[in-house]
């Protein structure tokens, strides 16, 4: 690692709206201008999962694990790689984010796209979707099974439609039944006008099959990339070796700057 001392920084000081200066300076500073593990700076990964647990208390919580990532798109990105191969079948909500649209298109996918209604994706949909390709398949179509569904629950993108609790126990269960795991993407769980705080996917999450994404971009700043995924120990582990050899590790700047 190289030493701080050869760092041509002194401090850095950040003005916040309220009037608060926010200062990185001494071993705080070097920490923040270092190389830290790939899953993220320790002290920050220990306060997201304080909070994951608070927020969403997860069943069997000890088999899952969390890691930062480069924004939301960037884990999103590297859990496709992981699940989707070129012409596999996915299954989107329709109408679909363009992000993910653009991150998919590598793979040459077949999207299956699964209308909405005012309570997001139709249960009754999916299930004909899912059916039309189990008929396929066994008739040897040469076609896999989709392996994903990619939902945008809170505040759908483009749509803004937050799905309700009783829709996600149906939209999970027909996940169960049909062995797909959910690529839960909730960058706008905090910004709703819900009475209550929309129950998330990874809190109903009993068999593992959740992959959460979330991402400060709308509630501090897009360009700091900051977000984070939690999932299955074993896909999260298999993603943190993916961006080790990617790119090492997320920007270590902003995640002391969080943390702090």
């Amino acid at each position: 690692m190289p030493n701080e001392v050869t760092f041509p920084f002194q401090a850095i000081n950040i003005l916040m709206k309220d009037g608060s200066t926010l200062s990185l300076q001494g071993q705080q500073l070097n920490s923040a201008l270092q190389y830290i593990p790939t899953q993220g700076y320790p002290p920050l990964l220990k306060k997201l999962k304080d909070f994951t647990q608070q927020i969403h208390n997860p069943p069997n919580w000890q088999d899952r694990d969390l890691i930062m990532t480069n924004g939301s798109q960037d884990g999103i990105s590297k859990t496709l790689e992981m699940v989707v191969e070129e012409g596999d079948s996915v299954l989107v909500q329709n109408p679909l984010y363009t992000g993910t649209e653009i991150v998919l298109k590598p793979f040459k996918p077949n999207l299956i796209g699964i209308d909405q209604d005012e309570f997001g994706i139709i249960p009754s949909k999916l299930i004909d979707a899912l059916e039309n390709c189990k008929a396929y398949t066994e008739e040897g179509g040469g076609k896999r099974m989709p392996k994903a569904i990619y939902l945008n629950p809170t505040g759908s993108n483009p749509t803004g439609i937050t799905m309700s609790l009783e829709r996600r126990q149906e939209i999970y269960a027909i996940c169960c039944k049909y062995n797909i795991l959910i690529l839960e993407d909730d960058a706008y769980c905090f910004l709703h006008f819900q009475e209550e705080e929309p129950v998330s996917f990874l809190s109903l999450d009993v068999e593992g099959r959740v992959i959460r994404f979330d991402s400060m971009s709308k509630v501090l700043s897009s360009g700091l990339r900051l977000a984070w995924l939690t999932g299955p120990k074993q896909l999260v582990s298999n993603i943190e070796l993916h961006i080790q050899s990617d790119m090492l590790h997320s920007s270590t700047l902003s995640q002391v700057r969080l943390q702090n």
